[in-house]
């Protein structure tokens, strides 16, 4: 008699976060790294057993390493960007503009030699880019507050529009949809400040 086929079909959800996993530099802390240390981070403990004779560790440990390097960074330097993308680029005064649906729409969303759902597109890639290029790593309490600044309070707000981790449109935004996501109620900013301090960043 045949087994039955119990074999699990991916959903587009577990495929992210596994890319996610895999990709993300630095990996995100699993149980085993914070129960016993950094020697369980897996790019200690697979590069260590690939690498040549004579070196100590692999070269994406290396730079996991260096992006830890360097002075304590505050959340208020992403909080203070943020505050400023919203004000220097009008975002709130083009959503309202927008309402109008006039003449002049069209022209609101414009950026980069594009026009439309095409600019505001662009405008979530760079976005987003300098959003995972920030060094939580830095931030008072490490790798720990880091990682969960990034995958706890930012990534989540851009599920199932935007894929965070490898920067990609999913469903994508419309301009009031994105300045709720940063300036609304739970949006991006409200988490920020959360964090900061409940955490004491």
């Amino acid at each position: 008699m045949l087994a039955a086929n119990t074999s699990k079909v991916w959903t587009e959800e577990q495929f992210e976060h596994l890319l996610w996993y895999t990709t993300s530099n630095p990996t995100p802390v699993g149980d085993q790294e914070v129960k016993f240390g950094q020697q369980f981070n897996p790019h200690v403990v697979f590069g260590a057993k690939s690498d040549p004779p004579g070196t100590t560790e692999s070269n994406e440990d290396a730079q996991g390493a260096k992006e830890e390097e360097g002075e304590t960074i505050q959340l208020d330097v992403l909080i203070a960007y943020l505050e400023e993308e919203v004000a220097d680029k009008d975002l709130c005064v083009r959503v309202d503009a927008l309402r109008g649906d006039g003449p002049f729409a069209e022209s609101l969303l414009a950026g980069y030699g594009l026009h439309g759902q095409d600019a505001v597109d662009r405008y979530v890639l760079d976005l987003v880019q300098k959003l995972k290029e920030f060094p939580y790593l830095r931030l008072p309490g490490g790798r720990e507050a880091g990682t969960w600044v990034r995958d706890d309070m930012v990534a989540p707000c851009f599920k199932g529009r935007w894929k965070f981790y490898s920067n990609q449109k999913e469903q994508g935004f419309d301009l009031p949809t994105l300045v709720r996501t940063l300036t609304g109620e739970n949006g991006l900013l409200d988490r920020l400040y959360y964090a900061k301090r409940a955490a004491c960043l």
